[in-house]
């Protein structure tokens, strides 16, 4: 019931503070395991981390998944095989930076508990019901080729993905006499507090009911069309020979706009396009370092059309104004226009990232040399 661990923890060799993982199938082969564990190492030199990582199979060839876990929401991308193994297993890992201090800031906290665990243990190994998970005590993966996410309308319960609550726990108590803290409440993630959790929210970072999916309901503004108009006009033309009578035509203006907007489009009339332009930029005001790693630096938009890429910036800040080199700098290619999300997972940003204040600085074009006007938008991360 407790991880089999050596007796003396010497090159090489692993112990487990928690081992938990826990497993979902679909059909067609479809199949996804994720493992939540503290260890302790000895690689070059004794080393601790938390570490969270996937393996699938069947899943549709280079597509990326959300899996949400007890300790947050995750993002990762399978092979041209529809498989993550092996290496491309170990570089999409979550995990701490090899220290003990940093052990202690890793996601994976409190340790999951077995509903049904003997005395002195959290678990025994077995697939039970668990408590201790702070967004949830469940798996569920969804993505391409999954059943699709759906909200309630009514209550904002999501179903859909591959779904299980079945999670195996190990782990001894080091003292079953000391009394255990309570598992906290599980607090599914809500950017926007609408209550329609972010997995199965199409507007994270914008207030909607369940009914709509978590996007505000559209505003139907009529306006009544103005009433047609024709105005003749006489055109007097000349004959080509001397003392040839005029002729007399007659043209309306309601045939003649259309080849004045033709003639506007190509720019006879010396009109110019407006740069491209985001609009509706926002992401959370304020966020935790844990957060950070848990899910990435989310950000949503309305992307202009013909915005074929998008750059994406940030900096440090001091009163709401970016100073000194950009922490990151990155692309995205929207796929078609309108709503845009962008979560950024870049992990040597999200160690840059800490206590203080940022600005983050969005420009659209229709390619990386060609690009339209900048949005930004300041966010605090807090300890």
């Amino acid at each position: 019931m407790c991880p089999s661990s050596p007796t003396e923890l010497v090159d090489p060799n692993e112990a487990f503070y928690q081992f938990a993982s826990a497993g979902v199938t679909g059909a067609g082969g479809k199949s996804v395991t994720v493992e939540m564990h503290v260890e302790a190492a000895y690689l070059d030199g004794p080393t601790a981390f938390g570490r969270i990582q996937f393996t699938a199979q069947g899943l549709v060839g280079g597509a990326t998944y959300t899996v949400e876990h007890p300790y947050g929401t995750s993002h990762f991308t399978v092979g041209s095989n529809g498989d993550l193994k092996g290496g491309a297993r170990a570089a999409q890992r979550e995990e701490t930076d090899g220290t003990f201090a940093d052990t202690l800031n890793s996601p994976i906290g409190p340790f999951l508990r077995s509903t049904s665990a003997p005395a002195g243990y959290i678990g025994n190994g077995r697939p039970t019901t668990v408590t201790g998970g702070p967004q949830g005590n469940f798996v569920r993966v969804s993505g391409p080729g999954l059943p699709p996410l759906e909200v309630d309308p009514v209550t904002g319960a999501v179903s859909g993905g591959l779904m299980t609550d079945q999670i195996a726990v190990e782990g001894k108590i080091f003292d079953p006499n000391a009394p255990i803290p309570p598992a906290p409440v599980p607090v599914p993630p809500d950017a926007d507090g609408d209550s329609v959790v972010d997995s199965a929210d199409q507007c994270v970072n914008q207030v909607g009911p369940a009914s709509n999916k978590g996007c505000p309901l559209p505003v139907v503004v009529q306006t009544p069309a103005p009433p047609a108009q024709v105005v003749e006009r006489t055109v007097v033309q000349q004959g080509a020979g001397a003392g040839a009578a005029p002729r007399a035509t007659t043209a309306n203006a309601a045939t003649a706009a259309p080849a004045a907007q033709a003639a506007a489009s190509q720019g006879v009339l010396g009109t110019q396009a407006r740069p491209l332009a985001v609009s509706n930029l926002t992401l959370s005001q304020r966020i935790s370092i844990t957060r950070l790693r848990i899910q990435g630096l989310r950000l949503s938009m309305q992307a202009p059309s013909g915005a074929n890429v998008v750059r994406v910036a940030v900096y440090r800040a001091r009163d709401g104004k970016k100073t000194g080199q950009a922490l990151f700098v990155g692309y995205r290619a929207p796929s078609r226009a309108g709503q845009f999300r962008i979560t950024l997972r870049d992990r040597s940003l999200l160690r840059k990232l800490k206590a203080g204040q940022y600005v983050v600085e969005i420009r659209p074009g229709a390619s990386r040399s060609a690009l339209g006007s900048t949005a930004t938008l300041s966010f605090r991360v807090t300890r």
